[in-house]
């Protein structure tokens, strides 16, 4: 059960995740705002200057969003943030591209009110000032606490356990709202979205019904075999209905693509899709996925429902799986 205090902070990222950048009802009227490194390195007092410090930093952004990763509760009410960021960075008119961070946000917390935020942009700096083990121990620390096998393949820890708990339940939210009053069904593509779709499941509000599609494009390598065949089909037909594939991570994209031009063709009322995890850089088609949990970088991963060679589906976290 999360705390009060992580509770706040994730009601604070879910409304930066709708774009509202401007709510500040969780500030105490005094508190501090600071980002701490880089160019817009700067420090604000009272709501007023930190909204103001606010419109000047999402000034140099176009689409800015956040992606929250995890949430760690340290000492004397304080909840450190780790996130993603991603959009267009802007300078002086001039467009500088695309841009992905690994940031970390420090609130400090009393009385049910933020009265010291303090933004890092560089990570590491934020871990080693605050004293908390970085991302890189993280496996290691999880395996001395007894969540998961010590295993020289487990890697480099991309989501943590509780960031997931965290952004399953904001989907949760979200389709709870979007499907309010609809004949929704949840389609799980077995094996790895298993996981996934048991805690989603019992984050939605509003009724549903399941069934399972079992597909072959993945053996014991790391790469796509690029072949798509149906294992398991459909119980139930689904013309009418409103459905919602389930998948655990889309890579190149072609096994989804074949699957929603099959499903199409059965003429549902609707077809969306929720993916825990997608790869940007992997993608070789172009898919409309309405719901993502986290954009991850070009690495193989294993946890939370995925395996390799079907092993480390157990764990209750993302890594990296360490190929050497």
């Amino acid at each position: 059960m999360a705390s009060a205090n992580v509770t706040l902070v994730r009601s604070i990222v879910e409304a930066w995740e709708r774009g509202e950048f401007g709510s500040v009802e969780w500030a105490d009227p005094e508190i501090d705002f600071v980002i701490a490194d880089g160019p817009a390195a700067a420090s604000w007092k009272g709501i007023a200057e930190m909204a103001g410090g606010w419109r000047d930093f999402l000034g140099s952004w176009e689409g800015f969003r956040v992606v929250p990763e995890a949430y760690r509760e340290l000492d004397g009410g304080r909840v450190l943030l780790l996130l993603g960021n991603t959009g267009r960075g802007k300078t002086s008119g001039l467009d500088l591209g695309e841009i992905r961070t690994k940031s970390a946000n420090l609130f400090e917390i009393r009385d049910g009110k933020v009265t010291r935020l303090v933004a890092y942009w560089d990570r590491d700096r934020a871990l080693d000032e605050l004293g908390v083990a970085g991302e890189s121990d993280s496996a290691s620390a999880a395996t001395s606490r007894g969540t998961a096998p010590a295993d020289s393949e487990i890697g480099e820890v991309l989501v943590e356990a509780d960031a997931l708990e965290a952004r399953v339940r904001e989907l949760g939210d979200q389709i709870s709202r979007d499907y309010e009053g609809r004949d929704l069904l949840l389609v799980g593509i077995l094996k790895g979205a298993v996981f996934f779709l048991s805690d989603l499941m019992r984050a939605l509000t509003v009724p549903c019904e399941v069934d399972f599609m079992a597909l072959a494009s993945y053996g014991s390598s790391t790469d796509s075999s690029g072949v798509v065949r149906i294992l398991k089909d459909l119980d139930a037909p689904i013309e009418g209905r409103d459905v919602v594939i389930v998948e655990d991570i889309v890579d190149s994209g072609l096994t989804l693509s074949y699957l929603l031009r099959t499903l199409e063709a059965r003429q549902p009322a609707s077809l969306e899709v929720c993916a825990l995890l997608t790869k940007p850089e992997r993608r070789k088609v172009e898919l409309p996925i309405r719901y993502v949990g986290f954009e991850i970088e070009n690495r193989f991963v294993i946890g939370y429902g995925l395996d390799h060679a079907q092993r480390f589906r157990n764990l209750p976290y993302v890594a990296v799986l360490n190929e050497g």
